[in-house]
């Protein structure tokens, strides 16, 4: 598994994917590392697209729309999902 951040100056991830993102002057202050797809959302006829990086967001317990995140510096590809999961974990 690749789990290196790669710099967005260097290279931008594949469109429609899902991503780790890295974002310091993101919309909170808690999340700096967030779930982000990149897509042109904003795609218009006839216009070139404009790629940006978004999150799906939960607001108070009700869905929003995607929001657009700003300042993203570093990306990674998310990690595998677990090949066995125990449904019944004790602490």
């Amino acid at each position: 598994m690749n789990d290196e951040w790669i710099k967005c100056s260097e290279r931008k991830p594949p469109i429609n994917t899902d991503v780790l993102a890295y974002a310091k002057e993101s919309f909170s202050e808690k999340y700096e590392i967030i779930k982000a797809i990149y897509y042109d959302r904003y795609k218009m006829k006839g216009r070139k697209p404009q790629y940006r990086f978004y999150e799906s967001c939960h607001c108070s317990g009700c869905e929003c729309d995607e929001m657009m995140i700003d300042h993203v510096s570093h990306w990674m590809k998310l990690p595998s999902i677990p090949k066995e999961v125990k449904e019944n974990v004790d602490s």
